[in-house]
């Protein structure tokens, strides 16, 4: 399902962030799949929701910077009502 394929990046950046081991943009970018601009897009559409996330050149990740994490649940299903 393309759905799928979109959210699977998505997993695997929040995966990276939460256990702090992102590195920097474009080795991210590589790790997840995506090139360094869709990872610079994911991260505003992230930030958009509300949870802050900001490059911590101290750790080299990207970081959560308040309470608030993105949950990404796979896979996406079409269920009967």
């Amino acid at each position: 399902m393309k759905i799928n394929l979109k959210i699977t990046p998505y997993k695997n950046l929040i995966h990276l962030i939460e256990k702090q081991q992102t590195g920097p943009a474009i080795a991210c970018a590589q790790t997840i799949g995506v090139s360094r601009a869709t990872l610079f897009n994911m991260l505003e559409e992230i930030k958009g929701a509300g949870v802050s996330i900001e490059y911590s050149h101290i750790k080299q990740s990207y970081i959560y910077t308040n309470n608030k994490r993105l949950k990404v649940n796979k896979p996406i299903e079409v269920v009967n009502c």
